[in-house]
């Protein structure tokens, strides 16, 4: 007689860190497009068994060529699923493989929101704290990434790197100035970022991918990129599969 059980949890905390949570992954080779070959987007389709207690996670590490950070150091971002979410495999047909498809998040996830408001001026890398927590203020550092947002229109964000931050100035000086022109006035938000490195589509120019690396330097595509698949699952005895995926990494 011969028995088996799945190695598998249902905990991917912390998967965008080279050592996750999660006890079941595969990491891809890494594909390189050249110096010349720069991509802007991402597309990741594979082809799943995926019942209900089952999750599927994509993620995927980036690096552009002029990015002096190590590939293998790199985080990865989590990627959003966009077509097949609704779809359930039937768990009583094994081969019931559904079609996933990936691509980047409008935006990496936040690990606080700061309380207060804040007031942008475009042209200008200095927020005024209109009111906020000073221990949440003085606890930023250079480098740290930001998003600042409109609490009423949920397109209106640009993503920061920051400079300083000083409670007793009531300013956080940012390392770019705001482009967006939505993005002035007064009422404004901020939440810091989780992954720090994660790419994102970048709303001020087309989508086009960008990243901030380990020094908070903005880079705009990539030519290097690898894949993970994270397989999470309620129960070690209906685990979710992937027979097959591609990975396409896409130019204008």
């Amino acid at each position: 007689m011969i028995t088996h059980r799945w190695y598998i949890n249902n905990d991917g905390d912390n998967e965008y860190l080279n050592e996750g949570n999660a006890n079941t992954r595969h990491i891809s080779k890494t594909l390189e497009l050249g110096n010349d070959a720069k991509a802007e987007d991402l597309r990741v389709y594979m082809n799943a068994y995926r019942p209900k207690g089952t999750k599927i996670e994509a993620y995927a590490k980036i690096i552009n060529s002029s990015d002096p950070d190590a590939f293998d150091d790199k985080q990865w971002t989590k990627l959003v699923l966009i077509n097949g979410g609704s779809e359930f495999s039937n768990k009583a047909e094994l081969y019931d493989y559904r079609e996933l498809e990936f691509t980047w998040p409008d935006f990496p996830d936040y690990e606080l929101k700061l309380d207060g408001t804040f007031t942008t001026n475009v042209g200008d890398t200095t927020v005024q704290i209109e009111s906020a927590n000073s221990t949440q203020i003085d606890a930023l550092s250079s480098g740290d990434i930001i998003r600042i947002y409109s609490p009423l229109f949920d397109d209106t964000y640009q993503l920061f790197s920051v400079n300083s931050a000083n409670s007793s100035t009531n300013e956080i000086i940012l390392n770019e100035p705001v482009a967006n022109v939505s993005l002035e006035g007064e009422g404004f938000l901020i939440e810091t970022v989780k992954a720090q490195e994660s790419a994102f589509r970048n709303p001020d120019n087309y989508d086009i991918c960008r990243y901030f690396n380990s020094r908070g330097t903005i880079y705009d595509t990539y030519n290097k990129v690898a894949i993970k698949i994270v397989l999470l699952a309620e129960s070690r005895k209906l685990v979710p599969k992937v027979d097959d995926y591609r990975v396409i990494a896409v130019s204008a």
